[in-house]
């Protein structure tokens, strides 16, 4: 590990604080640090060759230097080695004799059969994205939406959270089977259920399918992968899948051909949505485009910019101008904030 390198990117970030002891102490770029900037410093990156490490204490965060680094300067592999090299990581962490299986990721299925549509399903979509389905498809390019449910929690049958979910709804299952819809988060510890029918017991459910990690927050997305090496990094967020549905049935906006990632975090928090994008995706200074729903004020989003602007190279809010959601129709977007 190339120490001085990596403390001449912390000082080209403004992030380095100090070297002490065994440690560089720098401000983190993942949650901004203390708000006292008399207080900033709490990230510790180990310069210990055997700890290849870092952690910070305000917010949790911790991984290995190289996700660092790559967080820091993006997915520039050569740059990446002159600071540390995945053989330092590997060569580490590979000589481990213990695995704590309770933090294996387990494997969530999905298979050819899981994407068959019935005619009701593909109505009810069609329906919601204002007769663009089609159009909303071809942006889908990963197994996010689940049609046959039945079918996912069989292949899937080993996972706790799903029996636990089929005994309790024992009497309600093929309901579920015949009118639900499921949209998987992105790491695939979320299955949204989402009803086609009114008179089904609950028309929306979140199944939480295995715990993901406490620090960060899994979240429904579309990344555009053409776009993915795009020079701006392009990020639009809304509270819920159907707002993105709504808004990419028309593109009003004229996005599609910019944006990197269309996100959805399930609920209000895009502190924490923006936070995982970021870590995800290693996208430092951002354009973030927030499709709010029509209940929101602009000055709910001040605490989400204060705390999240070491990521946000600018952020514009709009609004439907029918004072409804995106889900709604027509979307019409008007700008309510611009910062």
């Amino acid at each position: 590990m190339n120490v001085e390198k990596l403390e001449q990117l912390l000082k080209n970030k403004r992030l380095y604080k100090k070297t002490k002891n065994k440690n560089i102490i720098a401000i983190c770029p993942f949650c901004g640090d203390h708000k006292d900037d008399r207080k900033k410093g709490h990230l510790y990156i180990s310069i210990d060759e055997n700890k290849p490490i870092y952690h910070c204490f305000i917010n949790d965060c911790s991984g290995n230097i190289r996700q660092l680094v790559k967080f820091l300067i993006g997915d520039n592999s050569k740059q990446i080695d002159e600071i540390i090299t995945k053989d330092e990581i590997l060569n580490i962490f590979k000589n481990r004799q213990k695995i704590d299986n309770s933090k294996i990721r387990p494997k969530i299925y999905v298979d050819e059969q899981n994407k068959k549509i019935s005619q009701e399903k593909y109505d009810y979509l069609n329906k919601r994205c204002f007769y663009k389905f089609e159009n909303i498809k071809k942006l889908l390019k990963d197994d996010i939406l689940i049609f046959d449910i039945n079918h996912f929690f069989e292949i899937n049958k080993y996972n706790e959270n799903i029996q636990y979910f089929k005994d309790s709804y024992r009497d309600f299952l093929s309901n579920i089977y015949d009118n639900c819809i499921g949209f998987l988060s992105k790491h695939k510890s979320i299955l949204v259920l989402r009803s086609i029918n009114d008179k089904v017991y609950f028309k929306y459910y979140k199944l939480k399918l295995y715990d993901f990690n406490e620090n960060l927050l899994d979240y429904f997305c579309i990344d555009i992968s053409d776009n993915l090496m795009k020079k701006e990094n392009y990020i639009v967020l809304t509270e819920g899948i159907f707002d993105l549905f709504g808004y990419l049935s028309y593109d009003v906006l004229k996005l599609i051909d910019k944006v990197k990632i269309f996100a959805a975090g399930f609920s209000f928090s895009y502190q924490s949505l923006l936070k995982s994008i970021v870590y995800d995706y290693a996208l430092y200074k951002n354009k973030v485009i927030i499709l709010s729903d029509s209940d929101k004020q602009v000055y709910k989003y001040n605490k989400f910019y204060y705390n999240s602007k070491h990521v946000i190279e600018n952020l514009k809010i709009y609004y439907n101008k029918d004072k409804k959601d995106f889900g709604c129709f027509p979307n019409k977007a008007v700008l309510m904030c611009n910062k």
